[in-house]
């Protein structure tokens, strides 16, 4: 995904926060796929795409530079109609920051 390891708090909401890698573009659900489950689409800066699974992207689309892992974690949780704790988010941002 390319983002930062997260903070949990941070004083202006802004510091801390965990933002994707510039050059990277979310595009969306991949519509007629034929996967069981659909796979969501990420632009990188060299053009590359990468298929992510849902809540990874919702992860990603959270990662906007001034949401902190709470606050992502919230609307993530939302989003999927499932609890998402910050620990759960920090944890998804740090394991795809890695170099596979």
């Amino acid at each position: 995904m390319g983002v930062p390891a997260p903070r949990r708090s941070a004083g202006d909401g802004h510091v801390g926060a965990p933002r994707l890698t510039p050059g990277r573009q979310l595009l969306g659900a991949y519509q007629g796929s034929g996967s069981s489950e659909v796979p969501y689409l990420v632009r990188r800066a060299d053009g590359t795409m990468v298929q992510l699974p849902r809540l990874l992207y919702e992860v990603a689309a959270g990662a906007d530079g001034r949401s902190i892992v709470d606050s992502i974690a919230s609307r993530v949780g939302g989003a999927m109609a499932r609890s998402v704790t910050a620990d759960d988010v920090a944890y998804l941002i740090g394991e795809a920051s890695r170099p596979a």
